[in-house]
């Protein structure tokens, strides 16, 4: 089965991740695993790192990059073309697995032997918080139990990959949104469930926060940028990030309007990482 990890110029961060899977997750799993990335350019140094890590690594069979960045929809079309197995477990690079419990053998029978399942997430909270805003049940599947969820999500899981790619669209900006929104209109939002019952706890953790490739960027080490973008919905600032990380580098500038930007308010350097990162040519 084919494991997919997207990621973006967080070198720090994506050790937790596979490390931890890794130990709670691959390890007590019977099946082969195989593992892909992409690489959705963001800092140059950091990007340069996390492919750097990756072949180190040699877990790898297919190490994808961007630059300039595509976004998260476009990360995830670009890899269907390599993806050979009927599931996969979808990772980000900025989640941390907690503690053993994910039986991927089971999870993948329960899924041959039952079709209607297209979607298993792996906690992130409590299973009755997550599920406290629509009305939601319990529901077991030869033994194993599920909590409904009503909507696709993008946070560690299993795919089922035929339902998904018969109704995937290659947003680029805010895919999940777009995705649920479309489904909605179609009316297949079915078959998606939480690992584990109403009182299920956690699997993973989020380490880093909502910073991975929309179009802004970092202004006096503060959130900015030419769109609304949803890291306005963060409360406390100081706390969406791990305390033992280093500060953020200042992201480089990259605007949505290509062909006309506004660069009057840039310094030199700043002008630079934006033609590097967008590739126009400025002589």
């Amino acid at each position: 089965m084919d494991v997919l990890i997207t990621s973006s110029s967080r070198p720090i961060l994506i050790p937790y991740l596979l490390n931890s899977f890794k130990r709670f997750v691959d390890s007590q799993c019977h099946c082969k695993l195989r593992y892909l990335l992409h690489e959705d350019f963001v800092f140059p140094e950091s990007s340069n790192d996390v492919i750097k890590w990756a072949v180190n690594s040699g877990v790898f069979d297919v190490i994808e990059k961007h630059n300039p960045a595509i976004g998260l929809g476009l990360s995830i079309t670009h890899m269907l073309n390599f993806i050979k197995s009927k599931y996969i477990v979808y990772l980000q690079d900025d989640f941390e697995f907690v503690r053993t419990g994910i039986d991927l053998d089971r999870i993948f029978w329960t899924m041959d032997r039952h079709p209607e399942i297209n979607l298993i997430l792996f906690p992130q909270y409590n299973n009755k918080k997550a599920v406290k805003h629509f009305l939601s049940r319990e529901t077991e599947f030869d033994g194993c139990l599920f909590t409904l969820y009503d909507s696709w999500s993008f946070n560690p899981g299993v795919w089922r990959m035929n339902w998904f790619k018969s109704y995937w669209k290659a947003f680029k900006e805010y895919p999940e949104n777009n995705f649920n929104k479309y489904l909605r209109i179609s009316s297949y939002n079915t078959g998606f469930y939480f690992l584990g019952g109403f009182n299920e706890y956690n699997f993973v953790k989020h380490i880093g926060c909502t910073w991975r490739v929309a179009n802004w960027r970092l202004i006096n080490d503060d959130y900015g940028g030419d769109i609304d973008f949803e890291v306005c919905k963060i409360k406390n600032k100081k706390i969406d990030r791990a305390p033992w990380l280093p500060p953020y580098p200042k992201r480089p500038v990259y605007f949505k309007n290509k062909r006309k930007p506004n660069l009057s308010k840039l310094n030199k350097q700043e002008k630079e990482e934006f033609y590097n990162m967008t590739g126009i040519c400025h002589k």
